[in-house]
């Protein structure tokens, strides 16, 4: 899921384009939402994981992408969509640290790295999966 709902707007795009009559600036302006909000809750998140425990913030990311791809699917102006992908990232964006926190406390050291190994893997063949 978390590989899809971002790559897939690339590939939706000439689709969404045409649909919403976007310009080449609001392109890209709505393919940088998600990224956007995903960078400004990378160090919030980890922080919240730390604090709070991996569990409860993992699953209010996974929440949060599940509601959003129904919710994109919906919507049918550039503003509305821009907001969904921006909203997106920022509630995605712990995901990555709250990962890191969930290995450390719940993998024995001794399968730590493996586990890491294959968890890191997951975001290319997520992304290949959703292409």
């Amino acid at each position: 899921l978390w590989q899809s709902n971002r790559l897939s707007v690339g590939g939706l795009m000439p689709l969404l384009a045409e649909e919403l009559g976007l310009s080449v600036q609001r392109k890209g302006q709505l393919l940088s939402a998600f990224p956007l909000g995903y960078m400004l809750t990378q160090i919030l998140g980890g922080s919240a994981a730390d604090r709070l425990g991996g569990k409860p913030v993992m699953a209010l990311a996974l929440a949060s992408v599940g509601v959003g791809i129904l919710a994109v699917g919906c919507l049918r102006s550039f503003e509305a969509m821009w907001t969904a992908m921006f909203l997106m990232g920022l509630l995605e964006g712990p995901s990555f640290p709250t990962n890191g926190v969930l290995l450390a406390r719940w993998v024995p050291s001794a399968e730590r790295a493996t586990a890491t190994a294959i968890s890191d893997a997951g975001g290319p063949v997520g992304g290949l999966v959703a292409l």
